[in-house]
């Protein structure tokens, strides 16, 4: 059989997270979307298209390592087997069972900087830079730092708990953003179904589209390459 869909197969992957947390949006429902992420750029703009519609303060974070195919496909089919009317649920619980800690492929350890000092950011990194700690990434976040690293001896920054807490298997900050949906009243092109959907990013930039209708965008013979070229307007905006 010609299988057009068949991916090429990867020993391991990151898993890029959405989560709608109940502390920053205390009167809606926690929500978490995840998304296996093969090219990190498409999976990216995926996972954002999947909320885009649903309102709510929205943080994005990244898997700290790679999770293991092959140990996560064992879990997998060990579960189908107890469990087998679960089969509906199989993509949300593959996921799972990447995110599990025994399908860890890698050995990465996240610093977590709960304050928004900078001296003590600093402190951290001259300790790590000393001790000749490889560190991979270096990201601002919401409340502090976060600081992706290789394996190392946590009696390192033993003394700076808990503003400084280090975690062997964890998610580093993407980004955080609001979705707000407004009503701009009737589009006359699309028999009044007009609405549009507002992004307002934590990091300062904004996406606005006041007046202008989804659906056909105001212009009345709008095609499926007109939208598909908005869409795509959306994201380099954002």
């Amino acid at each position: 059989m010609d299988d057009r869909e068949r991916l090429e197969k990867s020993k391991a992957v990151h898993i890029l997270m959405a989560l709608r947390r109940k502390k920053e949006n205390r009167q809606v429902q926690e929500l978490c979307f995840r998304q296996v992420v093969r090219d990190e750029e498409v999976d990216l703009r995926i996972l954002r298209e999947r909320i885009k519609d649903i309102e709510g303060v929205w943080r994005i974070y990244h898997t700290v390592n790679r999770r293991d195919v092959d140990k996560a496909l064992k879990l997998l089919m060990k579960h189908m087997i107890d469990r087998p009317e679960d089969a509906y649920r199989l993509t949300s619980i593959w996921k799972t069972c990447l995110m599990k800690p025994t399908s860890k492929y890698e050995k990465n350890f996240l610093i977590d900087i709960d304050s928004e000092s900078k001296d003590l950011r600093d402190e951290v990194l001259e300790g790590l830079k000393t001790s000749e700690i490889k560190i991979f990434k270096r990201i601002r976040t919401p409340n502090g730092f976060h600081i992706v690293t290789e394996k190392f001896d946590t009696r390192l920054l033993v003394h700076l708990r808990p503003t400084v807490e280090i975690h062997r298997d964890r998610y580093y900050f993407v980004k955080k953003f609001t979705i707000k949906k407004k009503i701009v009243g009737n589009c006359p092109e699309c028999d009044g179904r007009g609405s549009y959907t507002e992004t307002s990013y934590e990091d300062g930039g904004k996406v606005d589209f006041t007046g202008v209708c989804p659906l056909c965008r105001g212009t009345k013979n709008a095609t499926l390459e007109d939208k598909k070229k908005w869409e795509d307007e959306i994201y380099e905006r954002s």
